[in-house]
């Protein structure tokens, strides 16, 4: 593992693993705090017509499949 040569390297090595953490805890916090939201209805109709879209279209394999057909 990394060996620091001084105390101040050490100290340094700390704070950046402090301010890491804190960093990520705090992202982790932010969204879930934004995903606590309801989806609205623009958004939901967005989804759906996503969804449906991805139905409807034929994956490479099928096309090719009935190309050979």
């Amino acid at each position: 593992m990394f060996n620091p040569q001084s105390k101040t390297a050490a100290a340094a090595i700390f704070t950046a693993g402090l301010l890491l953490l804190g960093y990520t805890t705090y992202d982790a916090s932010q969204k879930a705090i934004l995903n606590e939201r309801p989806m609205t209805a623009e958004q939901q109709d967005a989804l759906r017509q996503h969804i449906q879209s991805l139905r409807k279209t034929p994956s490479k394999e099928e096309g090719l499949e009935r190309q050979l057909e």
